[in-house]
């Protein structure tokens, strides 16, 4: 198999060891299976009503049920799985955006352990961009041309609502050849 550098397509790198084939199958593989019984005692153990007790709010919050989460189960772009194969993982710049790539081994647990299937069903996160926001593959739909398109919604907001998330790029490749930071994207979009 052909292995693209991927240092062509960013300024500054900070890339991992490569991700061996038995990596990527687990990650095609383990990532977009259905939840476990362990998986789904451990989310529901970690809730916790977020408000205090002398708040309103209190007494009308729920714990989820990620019993009910649906895990996307499309095939990951080839293009991404090449950048893996380059870099499991590693810190990639190109002008003010960053990426901070999860590893082929830890991005289910970082996809479950924000709870992204509650707030964005159809979302996989790969990446996060240094100031708190993710960036996410959109998998409610078919690829097109192989690619998903690449959307960014912040860590502690998520959700599929113009004023939660933005669509960045067409494909993984060209979310890593944009050069502004999504966080400024965002904001500039909130004042219109």
């Amino acid at each position: 198999m052909v292995h693209r550098d991927w240092s062509l397509t960013f300024e500054r790198i900070y890339p991992n060891l490569g991700a061996s084939e038995d990596e990527i199958r687990e990650l095609t593989t383990r990532v977009v299976q259905p939840l476990h019984a362990d998986e789904i005692k451990l989310i529901r153990k970690e809730q916790r009503n977020p408000f205090p007790k002398r708040d309103p709010l209190h007494s009308t919050w729920r714990p989820f049920d990620p019993a009910k989460w649906s895990i996307p189960s499309g095939p990951f772009p080839d293009s991404y799985l090449s950048f893996l194969r380059w870099s499991n993982g590693g810190e990639c710049w190109t002008g003010q955006r960053c990426f901070q790539f999860f590893s082929a081994n830890s991005l289910r647990e970082s996809m479950l352990g924000y709870n992204v299937p509650q707030y964005m069903p159809g979302a996989v996160p790969f990446a996060l961009n240094g100031g708190g926001t993710f960036y996410l593959f959109d998998m409610r739909k078919s690829r097109v041309r192989g690619e998903y398109p690449i959307i960014c919604s912040r860590a502690g907001s998520l959700g599929f609502s113009d004023n939660l998330c933005i669509k960045i790029a067409g494909s993984f490749e060209d979310a890593c050849r944009g050069k502004l930071d999504v966080n400024q994207l965002m904001l500039d979009r909130s004042k219109k």
